[in-house]
């Protein structure tokens, strides 16, 4: 007799898999619930139909978003008002480049 492994078990082994990046953004959500959940956001770059870049500020803290929209790569570069450094909290794309943002590429800011 054989038993089956449950359908999709390699999913859930893998590290960089669809589900274990919800997982962490669920994490992230919660980690950050006065940063990223509560007050209002502040929109970058209103005419870049490609890029949507956004920022929460709150007292706790100032969380950056970055969304690429288009099927290709595009240049970004954080917004001239927003001092500090950016530590990225998640992307969905490993990425080494900062001024380039890949297809559909997303990325969470933590600005210290």
């Amino acid at each position: 007799m054989v038993l089956s492994l449950k359908p999709g078990w390699t999913t859930l082994a893998d590290k960089h898999s669809l589900l274990h990046f919800w997982k962490r953004l669920l994490s992230l959500r919660q980690e950050y619930a006065d940063l990223l959940i509560y007050d209002d956001f502040e929109v970058y770059d209103m005419g870049n139909v490609d890029v949507f870049t956004f920022a929460k500020v709150t007292a706790s803290g100032i969380a950056l978003i970055a969304l690429n929209f288009s099927a290709d790569s595009q240049g970004w570069s954080k917004p001239d008002d927003v001092e500090g450094q950016l530590d990225v909290l998640v992307s969905n794309v490993q990425s080494s480049e900062e001024s380039v943002l890949a297809p559909w590429e997303g990325r969470l800011y933590l600005v210290s």
